[in-house]
């Protein structure tokens, strides 16, 4: 990560599947947002946790910074977070979803190489000694 704006990405998981958002088109993508100007990225993550997925989050790491192939678009760093014992609410625009559909064309172009990636990471990403 560097001093450079990065947009922030939050994948939040139970511990055997991903909490996703499903939009009009039914096109999944993960939440992201910018953080607000000097915000931590764990307190970006917290925020986006509560506001766009109405959940509170617990452990959070760093999964990887994707850096989009059009150069002036904003690179997105994205965590992996374990969702707090208080569970997500499953509102209409929200989908949990499993290691088998990560290779899903339900993605939206921006998440789809994400996506793949946590497929490739699965196993590790969901290693119980994480949480």
């Amino acid at each position: 990560m560097s001093d450079l704006p990065h947009d922030v990405c939050l994948m939040v998981t139970d511990g055997h599947k991903l909490l996703v958002s499903a939009g009009d088109d039914g096109k999944w993508s993960f939440p992201q947002t910018r953080p607000i100007e000097d915000e931590a990225s764990i307190d970006t993550c917290r925020r986006l946790a509560q506001t766009q997925l109405g959940c509170s989050i617990a452990t959070t790491w760093f999964f990887d910074t994707v850096r989009p192939s059009d150069s002036t678009a904003i690179p997105l760093d994205c965590y992996v977070a374990e969702l707090a014992d208080d569970a997500a609410s499953t509102g209409k625009d929200l989908v949990w979803i499993s290691k088998n559909e990560l290779a899903s064309d339900s993605w939206e172009p921006s998440s789809q190489a994400l996506a793949l990636s946590l497929g490739v990471h699965w196993d590790f990403i969901f290693m119980s000694e994480h949480w």
